[in-house]
């Protein structure tokens, strides 16, 4: 069986067993493992994060090799390209790529699955787009983040941990032991150096690190890139999740400037001997804006992109 054969037909196999609900994304635990493993239990649904990793978990366990690969909003699948295969989608890499999590399980959605992702953008014979991998915001100019390694594919199960646990009158409750445990988890990955090269992650440490603070939060330590100015390590995983973007992925990446920018934004709300650091927020804020504008725009594409950038006009 071809690479892509196995990979379609586990993935309907996959999105067969999931329950349907009209909107996944209200479940906060839709992308977590846990829902992988007892979603029929607890009457939970996948989103398509949740059910690339058990696809790509099991083309690995039936001897393919297989890799996650993540946009900022996005999860599909990635191999070596097979005999006679095209790369449309990764550039200069000897990657090929699967589209595994597209939800439903009409005739229509079930073809799409195993196809080259940039396959999606023709496969429409009633709408045509005029998108490609390399201008979608949902591929992310098609510079994806790969997992190859077992920590990098942990790192993105670790990252995607909710620690909102339940929403009370439109207030989302957080859990801080929660928070606790992912970030320590995010650290021993961090430490190793399995972040490196990821920007969600690092932007997931901060996040938790800002909520529930260690004493490798606070630490004091200087950058280069600002002169040998003293700044907390939580400010530092923001920066360098940034700089990554910048360096390794083509700053095609938005969320890394918007997670630093929240971070600026709250600077100072609760300890008054600090600045409230709203001007740099609004810095940041404007170069998420930026890398946002160099996308093509389509509604299907870049429906959570209109949300979060709603959303920071709202917080300004």
């Amino acid at each position: 069986t071809s690479h892509r054969e196995a990979a379609k037909a586990i993935s309907n196999a996959v999105w067969k067993r999931v329950i349907s609900k009209p909107s996944v994304r209200d479940e906060l635990h839709a992308n977590s493992v846990h829902i992988c493993l007892r979603g029929n239990v607890d009457n939970k649904s996948l989103d398509c994060f949740g059910a690339a990793i058990v696809t790509i978990a099991a083309l690995q366990v039936a001897g393919y090799t297989s890799y996650l690969a993540l946009s900022e909003d996005h999860a599909y699948e990635s191999h070596p390209k097979e005999e006679g295969e095209t790369n449309p989608s990764l550039g200069d890499l000897n990657l090929s790529t699967c589209e595994i999590a597209i939800p439903g399980n009409q005739k229509a959605q079930q073809e799409k699955r195993g196809k080259e992702i940039s396959e999606t953008f023709t496969s429409n014979v009633h709408r045509q787009s005029t998108l490609s991998p390399q201008s979608s915001w949902l591929y992310m100019a098609a510079n994806p983040i790969i997992c190859k390694t077992v920590p990098m594919a942990l790192a993105a199960i670790f990252g995607n941990i909710n620690c909102q646990i339940e929403k009370k009158q439109g207030k989302s409750i957080s859990s801080d032991e929660l928070y606790a445990i992912k970030r320590d988890l995010l650290w021993v990955l961090h430490d190793g150096g399995h972040l490196d090269t990821f920007p969600f992650a690092l932007s997931e440490l901060g996040d938790c690190e800002e909520n529930v603070t260690s004493d490798k939060g606070l630490q004091e330590l200087t950058l280069p890139e600002l002169e040998n100015e003293e700044i907390l390590a939580i400010e530092k995983l923001f920066i360098d999740s940034i700089l990554v973007s910048r360096q390794s992925y083509n700053d095609a990446q938005i969320y890394p400037y918007c997670y630093a920018g929240h971070y600026h934004k709250d600077a100072g709300r609760e300890a008054k001997e600090e600045e409230y650091r709203l001007v740099e927020a609004v810095r940041l804020y404007s170069l998420a804006a930026k890398v946002a504008s160099g996308y093509v725009y389509e509604v299907t594409d870049s429906l959570q992109l209109n949300k979060t950038m709603t959303k920071i006009a709202e917080l300004l």
